[in-house]
């Protein structure tokens, strides 16, 4: 068994959550927007993130490439360890590495369920394939 290319382990990212100006004295709330998120991906591998909206989804990409502050966890792409990685130490690695954002308003169809969404190419790809 080949080793991952990406490998992301129990990573977090949180937003303090506070109005400017209001209550400093307070301590500002935290937003988990993704919260112990861990997976791998193997070379020639494809892996799509789906969610509703506000899910943490893109958070999730962007923590990836390290485009947002990570609360915890690990990223590691080819064997390096990417956690915390400044800009000009991650350019090299954003070269080998792509996000694919999909438009909202071209994704899904409300006309048809989601397991029509997802059969719909098998179909068409493997006519012969019985649903077992």
């Amino acid at each position: 068994m080949t080793a991952p290319i990406l490998s992301v382990t129990d990573l977090k990212v949180w937003f303090d959550v506070r109005k400017p100006g209001a209550m400093p004295w307070v301590k500002p709330r935290s937003l988990k927007a993704v919260d112990g998120v861990s997976f791998e991906l193997s070379a020639g591998e494809t892996l799509g993130i789906v969610g509703e909206s506000g899910c943490g989804k893109s958070t999730l990409a962007r923590a990836v490439m390290q485009m947002v502050p990570i609360e915890d966890g690990r990223v590691v792409w080819l064997g390096d360890d990417l956690t915390g990685l400044d800009t000009r130490q991650m350019r090299k690695h954003r070269s080998q590495m792509q996000m694919i954002f999909q438009d909202s308003l071209a994704s899904l169809n409300p006309r048809m369920t989601i397991g029509q969404i997802v059969a719909e190419p098998l179909k068409t790809h493997f006519p012969d394939l019985k649903a077992d």
